[in-house]
Parts: C-alpha cells; structure tokens; sequence
C-alpha cells in the first residue's frame, strides 16, 4: 500500500497518509508535572494536619513557631494552596497537550475530505496509527453491533 501524497477521498481508500506531527513543548508538560507534584504534597500534608494533628500547640512567645508547628497551625489553608497549585499545575499541562492535539485534528481534517453521508451504512472510516510515528492508516471497517444494543439514525430508535 503506497502512501497518498493529496488529499483523501472515499474512493482513495484504503491508503496510508503521513501526517508530520506538531513538535510537543516537553519543557511546559514537566513544568506543570513539578507543580501538580508539589501541589499534591502540600494537599496531604495539609489534609493530614486536619485529621491527625494536635488540638493544641505550645510554642515560646519569644521565638515564635517553628516550620512545623506553623504547618500544625493553619493546616486549611495549606491544604486549600495545595489544591490550587495542583490545578495550576494539571491546567498548565493539560493547555499544552490540547494545543497539540487540536493541531493534530486540524492537519488530520484538511488531509482526510470524507463526509458522514459518503460512508456506505453498516461501515465506519478506521484511522489506525502505524508503527513509524506519523504514518496513519484509513480504511473502512464493518460496524461490530453488539447484542441489545440500539442504533439512533435520522431521530428514530431501531432496535
């Protein structure tokens, strides 16, 4: 099977088409890995002061808290920064794999020119990724319909 240099139709298929991934900002996803960690941490730590901490902590007047007993202290919001900071950092990662993906849906979109109505019924378009990454295999397979199981087409249940 040769691969399909222009865009695809129905009639080209089944055919490999390559598809040049966009790069991946590696340095952004470990950055927001690192602050959901810390988040994490900060999280239970906080969490674990709720449930398992004293009632009461004794401190000198004069020297003030240690780090600990500061922790022991205000363990709500520790466990409230804890949890923002996780979000921050699942968003910061989550907003970079989304941009590659919503690139990768876009370069998918203008390669492949099949609609819905072309494809025969009782089949469905298979988009299989190869071993060689980027190349991506498209072909038609049957639908497998499962037992009980109901087709919704055109506004009516067929069952």
């Amino acid at each position: 099977m040769k691969y399909h240099r222009e865009t695809v139709t129905i009639h080209d298929l089944p055919c490999k088409i390559r598809v040049y991934l966009p790069e991946q900002n590696t340095a952004l996803i470990r950055i927001g890995m690192f602050f959901s960690i810390v988040g994490l941490c900060m999280l239970i730590v906080g969490c674990g002061f709720i449930v398992f901490g004293p009632d009461r902590i004794y401190y000198n007047y004069y020297e003030g808290l240690t780090f600990v007993q500061m922790l022991q202290a205000y363990p709500g919001p520790l466990a409230t920064v804890g949890c923002l900071v996780t979000v921050l950092g699942s968003k910061l990662g989550g907003a970079e794999e989304n941009k590659r993906q919503r690139a990768l849906d876009d370069l998918v979109a203008k390669r492949i020119k099949i609609d819905d109505a072309e494809i025969p019924d009782g089949f469905t378009l298979s988009i299989v990724p190869l071993e060689i990454a980027g190349d991506v295999k498209l072909s038609l397979e049957r639908k497998v319909r499962r037992k009980n199981q109901r087709i919704v087409q055109r506004g009516r249940y067929e069952g």
